[in-house]
């Protein structure tokens, strides 16, 4: 009987939870891949919001190559613009607003992911 008890006990083998955390996958241009942004708001092994504190939630961009390149610890108000349109395929920027009134800028500069401010 104490046996059969253990038996409907879930097991998770290998402590793995996936992530339900949106992955944005975009060619921000200038590289032969497209790059990915993942925002990382929930986790499933806690049932919560884990990556988010009070400053924000994780965003992280992963190169051409898919190898991390950038992250921060951002509000929920970053946006995806688009730029220019090189032989009809457009380039966009992930801008993120900060609190001294200016963005960061994340683009590809010279084949590299980089982060600028510029003022609004």
């Amino acid at each position: 009987m104490v046996l059969g008890l253990f038996w409907f006990v879930p097991v998770n083998a290998d402590n793995h939870c996936p992530d339900k955390n949106p992955e944005i996958i975009l060619d921000l241009g200038g590289t032969p891949e497209p790059e990915k942004i993942v925002y990382a708001t929930y986790s499933t092994c806690s049932g919560s919001h884990d990556y988010c504190g009070t400053m924000g939630c994780s965003v992280e961009v992963f190169d051409d190559k898919g190898e991390k390149a950038l992250g921060y610890i951002h509000p929920a108000d970053w946006f995806i613009r688009p730029v220019k349109v090189l032989s009809k395929i457009p380039t966009f920027e992930l801008v993120m607003p900060l609190s001294n009134g200016k963005y960061r800028i994340v683009k590809v500069i010279d084949g590299k992911l980089t982060a600028i401010e510029e003022d609004k």
